[in-house]
């Protein structure tokens, strides 16, 4: 599945089309302002790469250094290096991109230039990502995400989304999602559309991960419509290509093949060349499981010869270097040949040297490309065990929790059918003696009221293990009593807003939610000192959504979750169990909000 790499421009203001450039730099070198033809060519290269791609737009970035590079304006040469840099990285050529944010931190940390090398960090982490090299990765982001908290609240969350891909190629998924809904919630204050779109299409990739195919597909539809109403169509075939995925997972094969046509057409449009070969390998397996043998073939056969091509494309630039080198030498053969003949013959068996050297360094080339193959092979399938224990893991605790809440029952029945019963019975037993001993009445009252009293309790211990309104009447009844009784307390003010007729859920889901809820309402009468309590739900799109808010004194969520606080992660234990999603919003003085969305 396509992954939305952030990388960040250092300035994002466009010029004129790309058809008008050109016009516009001559006029410039005419008058001699080499400022403003650096200027035009760091523009041109901008828009190149929105309008066509990034192998357009890396000439104009080299230019614009080499011009700046003239007129000595360092910052001018930071942000023409920074372009250079995503654009290398755009095309796959890491080492290329690691130089020039080399160059640009360089620059950056002998001018005093902190703002530009906390963005310069950014796209180094990003790099560093790639290469699966992830101590470098976090060390860069966290420095960017350190320096850049004084400057742009943007750049803040780009940090935080790239420390999120860190962790998803961890496989560290939980994680993952707490860096993109901390990002989530900057980009939606600030309103960038742009990075929201990486930032949903990245929240897909994590629930198909997770097979929430749901929760994927969601996703990956905001992220194609955001990308759509922006024109940015380079990454909303990225987009699209994985909703085919997820057509593909369901078992929905035609919807996932019109899809994938429509994706190959934007990736030869755009020049995405991984990404045309990504969607002729999902043609076949759809084709495969449809039952379709034929085009199965014929679509494998186009995702081998395309696969090979963009794995070897260094083997084609050097096949291609030596034949030129070859006609060069022929040609040079035929000169002589007037001359001498003795001197073509020698010459011939130059080029035939020449050829058997170039055909050797080919093989080894070959060679080192298999093993490097072989090496990222290891790596997927090292991934793949890791994933598989992670499930195992998520697996045990799912089973860990479903027995805590049928020995919950067991108990609860035990205490009330077993114990309370009991004690009623004594109490009857004891009303018959004091009717039949009127001398020790008194004594006997007594103990009646004190089993009366541990009735009760039996009672009450009983319905807080496992209510009966839950078990009878569902999750929203069960809510509803828990929080009325609190009200009554009148210990802090109580807000309930459940609509009437919804959905009803599986049993064990609304088990799981009425311990969520039970949890919050415990943790706001010990820590938070609150005044109000609100809880809302409601239906969104065939998931149930839970708000639960108090006006307490709040907290700080990643101390929190860095503390190993019990209560936060019984909860969040218990959201993984239902394949939930939560986000909090706290701070000190500021109360808290707790938002759930659970699918139905």
């Amino acid at each position: 599945m396509a992954i939305s790499f952030a990388m960040l421009f250092i300035s994002t203001s466009f010029g004129q089309s790309p058809f008008n450039y050109d016009s516009a730099i001559n006029i410039a070198y005419s008058i001699g302002d080499t400022s403003k033809q650096a200027e035009l060519n760091l523009r041109k290269g901008k828009d190149f790469f929105y309008n066509i791609g990034p192998k357009q737009a890396i000439g104009p970035y080299k230019e614009a250094y080499r011009l700046f590079s003239i007129i000595k304006d360092s910052a001018g040469m930071a942000d023409a290096l920074n372009g250079t840099g995503v654009m290398y990285q755009k095309l796959g050529q890491t080492d290329s991109a690691l130089n020039c944010y080399i160059q640009l931190v360089t620059i950056a940390e002998k001018k005093d230039y902190e703002e530009v090398l906390g963005k310069g960090y950014v796209n180094m982490g990003i790099l560093y990502q790639l290469k699966n090299e992830f101590d470098k990765a976090t060390y860069y982001l966290d420095q960017s995400i350190k320096i850049n908290k004084k400057y742009n609240n943007g750049l803040v969350a780009l940090g935080q989304m790239n420390k999120g891909l860190v962790y998803y190629s961890k496989l560290d998924f939980d994680s993952t999602l707490i860096k993109y809904r901390q990002a989530h919630a900057i980009y939606i204050d600030l309103q960038n559309s742009k990075m929201l779109a990486d930032l949903y299409n990245n929240f897909g990739n994590v629930y198909s991960s997770l097979s929430d195919l749901d929760s994927a597909e969601y996703y990956y539809n905001k992220s194609k419509e955001m990308y759509a109403r922006r024109g940015d169509w380079y990454t909303f075939c990225q987009a699209y290509h994985n909703m085919a995925i997820v057509a593909n997972d369901r078992g929905y094969y035609d919807e996932a093949l019109l899809i994938l046509d429509s994706c190959i057409n934007l990736a030869i449009a755009y020049g995405n060349k991984e990404l045309e070969t990504l969607a002729y390998l999902n043609k076949y397996r759809a084709y495969y499981y449809k039952g379709d043998l034929q085009k199965a073939l014929e679509n494998y056969l186009l995702y081998d010869s395309l696969d090979k091509i963009f794995y070897y494309i260094k083997k084609d630039q050097f096949m291609a270097d030596l034949e030129m080198n070859y006609q060069n030498e022929k040609k040079q053969a035929q000169i002589y040949a007037l001359e001498r003949d003795n001197l073509k013959k020698a010459k011939q068996n130059d080029i035939y040297l020449f050829t058997g050297i170039g055909f050797i360094g080919l093989s080894i080339f070959v060679f080192l490309l298999l093993r490097q193959r072989a090496a990222k092979d290891k790596i997927i399938a090292r991934q793949r065990i890791q994933q598989l224990e992670e499930e195992k893991k998520l697996l045990a605790a799912k089973s860990l929790v479903e027995g805590q809440e049928e020995e919950r029952k067991r108990i609860a029945r035990e205490i009330h059918d077993g114990l309370g019963v009991l004690l009623s019975t004594t109490r009857m037993q004891f009303s018959t003696i004091a009717a039949t001993s009127p001398e020790a009445k008194a004594l006997i009252e007594k103990a009646s009221k004190l089993l009366e009293q541990a009735s009760n309790d039996a009672r009450k211990i009983s319905h807080n293990m496992m209510p009966g309104l839950l078990t009878k009447l569902g999750l929203y009844e069960a809510v509803t009593d828990l929080l009325e009784k609190l009200s009554e307390t009148k210990r802090l003010e109580v807000y309930v807003d459940i609509p009437e007729a919804l959905k009803r859920l599986s049993e064990n889901k609304e088990i799981m939610i009425y311990r969520i809820i039970q949890e919050l309402v415990n943790n706001t009468l010990k820590h938070a000192g609150a005044k109000n309590i609100r809880l809302q739900m409601q239906m969104q799109a065939d998931q149930l959504e839970i708000i639960y808010s108090d006006d307490g004194k709040g907290f700080n969520f990643e101390e929190k979750l860095e503390s190993k606080s019990i209560g936060l992660n019984s909860v969040r234990s218990r959201v993984n169990f239902v394949n939930g999603m939560m986000e909090v919003s706290s701070e000190p003085g500021m109360g808290a909000s707790f938002t759930f969305m659970v699918p139905c």
